[in-house]
């Protein structure tokens, strides 16, 4: 069996499980799943950081919102699910996990509140931790990658 879990830091991430002795086999990380990609992903980063201070200077004088993120950020979607799918066809795995991403919002802003009050115990500062951190990390379409699934397997029938 093949476990895929999402996050703040990493996108995503891939084990493999025997489920006879619930041991796992294998840990594929990010950059161990992109492997020479894996700066397709920092470039997207700093593009979206980029595109997000564009966007908030033009909101600052009103302009119309111009700025587009592009189709990098789909591509890597679809590194990541080509990459999970052969390491699960490499080890035989019987079946794909994803986790449920309807609360994923919530989740995401629950992990980043508790890293938030790990920094400090006033609100102010919390708040400002969150709004920092949020701008940092990877932000993806939840629904993008169980496409993506959807699609390569269609493929492979």
């Amino acid at each position: 069996m093949a476990g895929v879990s999402f996050g703040l830091d990493k996108p995503a991430t891939l084990a493999i499980l025997d489920i006879t002795t619930g041991q796992t086999i294998a840990y594929r990380s990010i950059r161990q799943l992109l492997g020479s990609d894996y700066k397709l992903l920092n470039r997207q980063r700093q593009r979206q950081h980029q595109k997000a201070r564009q966007r908030h200077s033009e909101q600052l004088k009103f302009a119309p919102n111009r700025v587009s993120e592009g189709s990098i950020g789909d591509y890597i979607d679809s590194l990541i699910t080509k990459a999970i799918i052969q390491i699960a066809q490499q080890y035989n795995a019987s079946s794909i996990v994803l986790p449920d991403l309807a609360n994923i919002r919530e989740v995401i802003q629950s992990e980043i509140q508790a890293r938030a009050e790990e920094k400090s115990s006033l609100k102010e500062v919390q708040d400002k931790y969150a709004r920092e951190y949020l701008a940092r990390v990877h932000r993806w379409s939840e629904s993008e990658i169980p496409r993506e699934f959807a699609k390569s397997l269609k493929q492979l029938r």
